[in-house]
């Protein structure tokens, strides 16, 4: 299972672009929903009107926009509005931009859901654009926008009117206008080039119309080209403004597949290579918390005292103090993250081993699924004890009434069953790293034949000690059905790691044996 967050961009329009007051009490009600976070705010006198970003898993992102609007709505007279930007609503447009962990289609259905509940609740109309149109031609903002405000009186009610909230043009409409709701990728404009006499350089400015038609190191390696059938060379990079990490992330694996090497790399190593790759810190200093999206919003949102930032003897400390968490659960997930590091390990040594050049892309590909097995299992870690700290939070509920307890009992229940089912998760990802164990100690670098056994060693472990975890936390359930099954789940693949395990190491046996 992927353990990617869905993010969510918004860059909402509003039709103010002087009053920094109004701007602000729009934009202190996108600041105020948690979980969001406000990344820039540019207000433009001669346009009148201000584009706002802000980021954040969906459905955080949807209550700001929502509540932006508005506001928006409230404090925006349309009727006295004049700028030089096409508009015809308070927020003119509203677009959601797929960031990481959810696609341009999810985006549609989103603006769908914003676009009703803003004509439901605030009584402004919304047509719905690009990706999230629901009228043939509308994917096109402009034909949503014809005519501007001015048009709205002729084209309200009638075939086209808005998608939501249609109506007999009238004072709200009046004030408010219509609002574009839509779902879109990542866009720009052009290229354009000039020279800059403070650093003896040409530089190509350029903005990439869509991050999935040409991703980041295409256009790179294009300036790249043309420069060199000039005799000239790229001396750097600079990026203007924010990007989703998976720009940086294709970008690295782009770069290491070039040189024949495995992208089974930590993810920090893969955002290295392709700052280095791309020169992006030749002109001054590149650091990804300030230019990633995810990583931002990481660094509002990350939990306090997460077992995987500790080192690993403060981690080996926490455990052997007389707190119950991290226990057992923790450190079986965090055993498996070891198996698949280490199954990992062996495919990156043997991609690189010498003289087995024309086999790095197989063994790549191992190191990808380990790499992935080893994030799943690692956020396994601190899952488990959040499950275990939710155990004690419902046992902690008050119980003075019939009321109480019966709310208690009920909040056990709950946090019981979660608490069973995460081991599981990790007995299932710890089994998975056997599969790559098995495969690099049967074709991988015999000389690291042993590291690959130690990996099954640590998967079996693992597998057994969460099924232990499952087994303790099921006996709780009141739900025998539920229970019975999740118990007979954890000994059949208990079963299945013993077998594993043992047929793994009888081969790194017989391999040191010759």
């Amino acid at each position: 299972m992927s353990m990617e967050k869905k993010i969510v961009e918004c860059v909402p329009n509003f039709s103010e672009g002087r009053n920094m007051a109004i701007i602000k009490q729009i934009t202190d009600e996108i600041e105020r929903v948690k979980g969001v976070k406000l990344l820039d705010v540019d207000p433009g006198e001669a346009t009148n009107r201000t584009v706002v970003t802000f980021v954040g898993e969906p459905d955080a992102v949807l209550e700001a926009a929502f509540q932006a609007v508005g506001k928006a709505g409230q404090l925006i007279d349309m009727r006295g509005h004049h700028g030089a930007h096409p508009r015809m609503g308070a927020t003119d447009v509203c677009p959601l931009i797929p960031v990481a962990g959810i696609t341009l289609e999810e985006c549609a259905e989103l603006a769908h859901k914003l676009a009703e509940r803003i004509a439901r609740e605030h009584n402004i109309p919304c047509y719905c654009y690009e990706a999230a149109a629901m009228k043939p031609g509308r994917q096109n903002l402009a034909v949503c926008r014809a005519g501007e405000y001015e048009a709205l009186p002729e084209k309200m009610n009638t075939e086209k009117g808005p998608d939501f909230g249609d109506r007999p043009f009238d004072e709200g409409v009046a004030r408010t206008g219509c609002t574009a709701v839509g779902a879109r990728d990542f866009k720009g404009t052009k290229a354009i080039g000039w020279y800059i006499d403070e650093y003896k350089i040409a530089q190509v400015s350029m903005n990439i119309t869509n991050i999935n038609v040409t991703p980041l190191h295409v256009a790179f390696d294009e300036v790249c080209r043309c420069a060199q059938n000039r005799g000239i060379r790229v001396t750097g990079t600079e990026i203007v403004g924010l990007m989703p990490k998976r720009c940086l992330i294709e970008a690295g694996k782009y770069f290491l597949e070039k040189q024949q090497r495995s992208t089974g790399i930590p993810e920090e190593d893969i955002i290295n290579i392709a700052i280095h790759s791309m020169g992006l810190d030749d002109l001054k200093p590149f650091d990804p918390n300030e230019k990633v999206i995810e990583f931002m919003l990481e660094a509002d949102n990350k939990a306090a005292n997460r077992l995987v930032d500790l080192t690993v003897t403060g981690f080996a400390d926490e455990t052997s103090r007389e707190s119950p968490a991290p226990g057992g659960g923790s450190i079986s997930a965090y055993m498996g993250a070891l198996a698949a590091s280490l199954g990992t390990m062996v495919a990156n040594l043997s991609s690189h081993k010498p003289g087995w050049d024309d086999r790095w892309n197989e063994f790549s590909v191992w190191a990808d699924k380990g790499q992935a097995l080893k994030v799943e299992l690692l956020h396994l870690v601190d899952e488990d004890t959040d499950a275990f700290n939710r155990i004690m939070a419902a046992f902690g509920m008050p119980k003075k009434t019939e009321e109480d307890k019966a709310a208690r009992t009920a909040a056990i229940q709950d946090a019981t069953l979660y608490a069973t089912q995460v081991p599981m998760r990790t007995m299932k990802a710890s089994f998975k790293a056997f599969e790559i164990c098995r495969a690099m100690v049967e074709t991988g670098n015999p000389n690291s034949v042993t590291d690959a056994g130690v990996g099954a060693l640590a998967a079996r472990a693992a597998v057994i000690g969460a099924g232990m975890n499952v087994k303790i936390n099921a006996s709780s359930l009141t739900d025998r059905t539920v229970a019975d099954a999740l118990i007979a789940e954890a000994n059949e693949l208990v079963a299945k790691a013993n077998a594993e395990e043992a047929a793994i190491t009888a081969m790194v046996e017989e391999k040191i044996k010759s």
